[in-house]
């Protein structure tokens, strides 16, 4: 899938992802919930993942537009159990992609917690298990391999635990983690699918990631580039102030430009 949150990173949600679907990439991913149903009014059939927080008051309508949500705390995947329990019969599945703490730290479901209270939720009607996710911090840096080899080994772990634990289901999951950073690195053989994010709109996360990409292919190039003109420039004399506030006092004169953005 493509990520496509912050208006497709300023390239324009509609734009951006016309041509995505234009190229063959079968899954969008949104952040807001409004972008994913200005995608679904356009696209009636494409995957469209939803990697931010909703409103309880949302779900319904998330089902219906067959919305799938990102669950990373086990507090909200009971909230959704028990929305369900407690509307009715006829509200179509909600289906989730549960995200899982690797060492990231910021947003997932530890594994050890998801095996005492979460692995029930396969057996739910109203929920429906599309995959699992992680997120590989730090891929785009070379001072964190070591980090990022842990989370790979955790998260391959707690994969090979839900075969043995879930053989009937797992055969049906989706296994994500690679970012755009995160793509380019070996032993991925085990994940699925990926979230490609500013790699898919021609743009390196780092030099280090660019260090990686392979050399049997031509580097992707930026999609999109500001161009201006100078619009005047500015004598300061040693001293002064420029800009709002103090930010900057200038130690010698200077000259600036003036470009407007």
């Amino acid at each position: 899938g493509v990520v496509v949150k912050g208006n497709a990173y300023g390239h324009g949600l509609l734009e951006a992802s016309q041509l995505f679907v234009k190229a063959g990439v079968k899954r969008l991913i949104c952040y807001h919930l409004s972008d994913a149903l200005t995608l679904r009014e356009k696209y009636s059939e494409i995957s469209i993942l939803l990697i931010g927080p909703v409103e309880i008051g949302d779900l319904k309508n998330c089902a219906q537009k067959r919305i799938e949500l990102t669950i990373w705390s086990l507090s909200f995947l009971r909230t959704i159990i028990e929305y369900w329990d407690n509307s009715a019969a006829n509200h179509p599945k909600l289906s989730v992609h549960l995200e899982m703490e690797t060492g990231m730290y910021r947003t997932g479901i530890v594994p050890e917690e998801f095996w005492k209270e979460g692995k029930g939720v396969f057996d739910h009607a109203g929920v429906q298990i599309i995959g699992f996710s992680t997120h590989l911090s730090g891929a785009d840096e070379k001072e964190n391999m070591d980090r990022v080899k842990k989370q790979l080994h955790e998260f391959r772990s707690f994969q090979v635990q839900v075969r043995n634990v879930l053989p009937r289901r797992a055969s049906d999951l989706e296994w994500h983690g690679p970012n755009s950073a995160g793509l380019m690195l070996n032993s991925l053989d085990f994940f699925t699918h990926s979230r490609i994010g500013l790699l898919a709109y021609g743009f390196f996360p780092s030099e280090f990631s660019r260090s990686l990409w392979p050399t049997e292919y031509d580097e992707p190039s930026p999609a999109l580039e500001w161009n201006s003109r100078v619009a005047g420039f500015q004598d300061i004399p040693s001293g002064k102030y420029t800009g709002y506030g103090q930010t900057y006092q200038t130690e010698n004169k200077t000259k600036t430009v003036m470009i407007p953005t």
